[in-house]
């Protein structure tokens, strides 16, 4: 599985405002635009976020007691 999404963090305080919807949009253009076809993820507390932007779970696994998800969405 390949390209992976990584290192998108919002600071607390902007939280609940779309930005984190509006950079994983832009980085879904740019990539597309690259000519990629899907990009992947995982995470452990944002599943909801990229649920909402399209992204489905293709895997769930456990680590060291926390639940993750690894997500993917064609492009």
């Amino acid at each position: 599985m390949n390209p992976w999404l990584a290192g998108l963090y919002i600071d607390p305080p902007y939280r609940n405002r779309g930005y984190a919807l509006r950079l994983i949009e832009e980085l879904e253009t740019r990539a597309r635009k690259g000519g990629l076809e899907r990009l992947f993820l995982y995470t452990a507390g944002a599943a909801g976020l990229y649920s909402k932007a399209g992204w489905t779970t293709i895997e769930t696994f456990e680590k060291q007691g926390r639940a993750f998800s690894v997500m993917q969405r064609r492009l």
